[in-house]
Protein backbone atom coordinates (compact mmCIF):
# COMPACT_ATOMS: atom_id res chain seq x y z
CA UNK A 1 0.00 0.00 0.00
CA UNK A 2 2.92 2.40 0.40
CA UNK A 3 2.16 6.08 1.74
CA UNK A 4 -1.64 5.36 1.55
CA UNK A 5 -1.44 2.30 3.90
CA UNK A 6 0.39 4.32 6.38
CA UNK A 7 -1.68 5.05 8.91
CA UNK A 8 0.94 7.16 11.07
CA UNK A 9 0.91 9.57 8.43
CA UNK A 10 -1.28 12.40 8.94
CA UNK A 11 -4.20 12.93 5.06
CA UNK A 12 -2.67 16.22 4.38
CA UNK A 13 1.05 14.27 3.51
CA UNK A 14 -0.97 11.61 1.70
CA UNK A 15 -2.82 14.14 -0.94
CA UNK A 16 -0.55 14.14 -3.15
CA UNK A 17 -0.16 9.67 -3.81
CA UNK A 18 -4.46 10.13 -3.66
CA UNK A 19 -4.12 12.62 -6.43
CA UNK A 20 -1.58 10.27 -8.46
CA UNK A 21 -3.87 6.90 -7.59
CA UNK A 22 -7.30 9.07 -8.87
CA UNK A 23 -5.28 10.34 -12.22
CA UNK A 24 -4.58 6.50 -12.59
CA UNK A 25 -7.91 5.24 -12.11
CA UNK A 26 -9.14 7.32 -14.69
CA UNK A 27 -6.75 7.82 -17.16
CA UNK A 28 -5.46 4.66 -17.11
CA UNK A 29 -8.13 1.64 -16.05
CA UNK A 30 -11.12 3.73 -17.15
CA UNK A 31 -12.55 3.60 -13.75
CA UNK A 32 -14.22 7.43 -13.40
CA UNK A 33 -16.26 6.10 -10.47
CA UNK A 34 -13.74 4.53 -8.11
CA UNK A 35 -11.45 7.56 -8.93
CA UNK A 36 -14.06 9.90 -8.12
CA UNK A 37 -14.85 7.64 -4.29
CA UNK A 38 -11.36 7.84 -4.19
CA UNK A 39 -11.63 11.62 -4.04
CA UNK A 40 -14.60 11.77 -1.98
CA UNK A 41 -12.75 9.54 0.66
CA UNK A 42 -9.93 11.86 0.99
CA UNK A 43 -12.26 15.36 0.87
CA UNK A 44 -14.11 13.36 4.15
CA UNK A 45 -11.01 13.05 5.99
CA UNK A 46 -10.43 15.90 5.48
CA UNK A 47 -13.55 17.29 6.95
CA UNK A 48 -15.22 18.52 3.76
CA UNK A 49 -19.21 16.41 4.10
CA UNK A 50 -21.88 15.88 1.41
CA UNK A 51 -25.03 14.81 1.39
CA UNK A 52 -25.35 10.59 0.92
CA UNK A 53 -28.50 10.70 -0.88
CA UNK A 54 -28.26 12.73 -3.88
CA UNK A 55 -31.50 14.63 -4.30
CA UNK A 56 -33.13 17.45 -6.27
CA UNK A 57 -34.25 18.85 -2.75
CA UNK A 58 -30.89 18.57 -1.37
CA UNK A 59 -29.18 20.31 -4.65
CA UNK A 60 -31.46 23.01 -4.24
CA UNK A 61 -30.36 23.32 -0.76
CA UNK A 62 -27.21 24.02 -1.70
CA UNK A 63 -27.96 26.55 -4.34
CA UNK A 64 -30.00 28.64 -2.57
CA UNK A 65 -27.02 28.27 0.85
CA UNK A 66 -24.50 29.98 -1.88
CA UNK A 67 -26.83 32.10 -3.28
CA UNK A 68 -27.88 33.68 -0.29
CA UNK A 69 -23.77 33.90 0.55
CA UNK A 70 -23.10 35.83 -2.61
CA UNK A 71 -26.45 37.96 -2.51
CA UNK A 72 -25.01 40.63 0.04
CA UNK A 73 -21.48 40.95 -1.64
CA UNK A 74 -20.72 42.67 -4.62
CA UNK A 75 -18.46 41.99 -7.61
CA UNK A 76 -16.05 44.37 -5.68
CA UNK A 77 -15.89 42.99 -2.41
CA UNK A 78 -15.80 39.09 -4.12
CA UNK A 79 -12.79 40.46 -6.13
CA UNK A 80 -11.30 42.16 -3.19
CA UNK A 81 -11.52 38.52 -0.79
CA UNK A 82 -8.32 37.84 0.74
CA UNK A 83 -6.41 35.07 -0.72
CA UNK A 84 -6.64 31.40 0.94
CA UNK A 85 -3.64 30.45 3.03
CA UNK A 86 -4.72 27.45 5.50
CA UNK A 87 -3.47 24.49 3.87
CA UNK A 88 -6.19 22.01 4.75
CA UNK A 89 -8.63 24.15 2.59
CA UNK A 90 -6.50 24.56 -0.28
CA UNK A 91 -5.69 20.98 0.07
CA UNK A 92 -9.94 20.48 0.00
CA UNK A 93 -10.01 23.09 -3.17
CA UNK A 94 -7.18 21.03 -5.04
CA UNK A 95 -9.23 17.15 -4.50
CA UNK A 96 -12.74 19.37 -4.99
CA UNK A 97 -10.95 20.73 -8.04
CA UNK A 98 -9.94 17.30 -9.98
CA UNK A 99 -13.64 15.61 -8.39
CA UNK A 100 -15.45 18.33 -9.98
CA UNK A 101 -13.30 16.97 -13.24
CA UNK A 102 -14.80 12.97 -12.88
CA UNK A 103 -18.39 14.45 -11.55
CA UNK A 104 -18.96 15.90 -14.78
CA UNK A 105 -18.40 12.51 -16.70
CA UNK A 106 -19.00 9.71 -14.16
CA UNK A 107 -21.64 11.46 -11.45
CA UNK A 108 -22.93 14.76 -13.11
CA UNK A 109 -25.64 15.24 -10.38
CA UNK A 110 -22.95 15.34 -7.74
CA UNK A 111 -21.34 18.68 -9.84
CA UNK A 112 -23.56 21.51 -8.46
CA UNK A 113 -22.82 20.21 -5.01
CA UNK A 114 -19.07 20.50 -5.87
CA UNK A 115 -19.37 23.81 -7.38
CA UNK A 116 -21.33 25.11 -4.76
CA UNK A 117 -19.06 24.04 -2.20
CA UNK A 118 -16.23 25.61 -3.72
CA UNK A 119 -17.72 28.91 -4.24
CA UNK A 120 -18.64 29.11 -0.64
CA UNK A 121 -15.36 27.99 0.95
CA UNK A 122 -13.85 30.59 -1.90
CA UNK A 123 -15.70 33.37 -0.29
CA UNK A 124 -15.79 32.69 3.22
CA UNK A 125 -12.20 31.52 3.73
CA UNK A 126 -10.29 33.14 0.62
CA UNK A 127 -9.19 33.12 -3.01
CA UNK A 128 -7.28 30.55 -4.16
CA UNK A 129 -6.09 29.22 -7.98
CA UNK A 130 -9.17 26.91 -7.89
CA UNK A 131 -11.74 29.91 -6.80
CA UNK A 132 -12.21 30.90 -10.85
CA UNK A 133 -12.83 27.89 -12.27
CA UNK A 134 -15.44 27.25 -9.60
CA UNK A 135 -17.12 30.73 -10.20
CA UNK A 136 -17.53 29.56 -13.76
CA UNK A 137 -18.94 26.56 -13.26
CA UNK A 138 -21.21 28.21 -11.03
CA UNK A 139 -22.28 30.59 -13.38
CA UNK A 140 -22.81 27.72 -16.11
CA UNK A 141 -24.95 26.22 -13.40
CA UNK A 142 -27.16 29.12 -12.50
CA UNK A 143 -27.54 29.61 -16.97
CA UNK A 144 -28.58 25.91 -16.97
CA UNK A 145 -31.12 26.29 -14.22
CA UNK A 146 -32.48 29.55 -15.12
CA UNK A 147 -31.78 29.32 -19.32
CA UNK A 148 -31.16 32.82 -19.14
CA UNK A 149 -28.21 34.36 -18.09
CA UNK A 150 -29.90 37.89 -17.49
CA UNK A 151 -31.98 35.65 -14.35
CA UNK A 152 -28.67 33.83 -13.67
Amino acid sequence: DGILGREELPVKDKVRAYCTLMHSLYFLQDKALEAMDVGLLILEELGVHFPRNNTKRATIVDLVKTKLLLRKLSVDDIASTPLMEDETRLLQMQIMNKVCDLAYFARPAFLPWLVFKMVRISIKRGLCKYSSGASACYGLLLVSIHGDIRKA
